[in-house]
């Protein structure tokens, strides 16, 4: 019998690919888990974007203290805010255009919050030039007593691919 067969329940994990870890989701998740530790939930002071400089283009922050229905945008990064095309800080996610990855990225900060843990999704949606876009985001709770979670720390990232002629 081949030693595949043999395999136990105890067997360990198998082993990871080499190299860096290419999705941004999977990233930001994993450093989430870092800056936590053994609570709940890390604080905004836990995040540096110097130690996250190659995600934080592609992050934003989503302040739910206020109206958990209709969090703020309290920061949006470069790459983020040159996808929507115009200023997008400090605006309420209803205010968001719908065709924009932004609206996609945080359509789930209800489950989210409900849920308390981190929500992934990909998704998929035609941009405001009719070009199909394909996208994955992430939301991570934050909060500054490890009970509350008052603010969001969400990351996307997206493919375009070109309108149909």
């Amino acid at each position: 019998m081949s030693e595949a067969g043999n395999a136990t329940a105890t067997s360990p994990e198998p082993e990871r690919r080499p190299g860096k870890e290419r999705r941004l989701v999977l990233r930001l998740l994993d450093y989430w888990r870092g800056i936590a530790g053994d609570r709940s939930y890390p604080s905004m002071n836990d995040v540096h974007s110097d130690d996250m400089s190659d995600m934080w283009p592609f992050c934003f922050i989503l302040d739910v203290d206020d109206n958990r229905k209709d969090p703020i945008l309290r920061y949006v990064g470069k790459e983020l805010a040159e996808c929507y095309g115009e200023t997008c800080e400090n605006l309420r996610i209803s205010e968001l255009r719908k065709d924009s990855l932004l609206d996609r990225a945080t359509l789930y900060v209800a489950e989210a919050l409900r849920k308390g843990v981190p929500i992934s999704y990909g998704d998929s949606f035609k941009g405001p030039n009719g070009e199909s876009v394909l996208c994955r985001s992430i939301m991570l709770p934050l909060s500054d007593n490890d009970e509350t979670i008052s603010l969001i720390l969400g990351g996307a990232n997206y493919l375009k691919s070109p309108k149909p002629r």
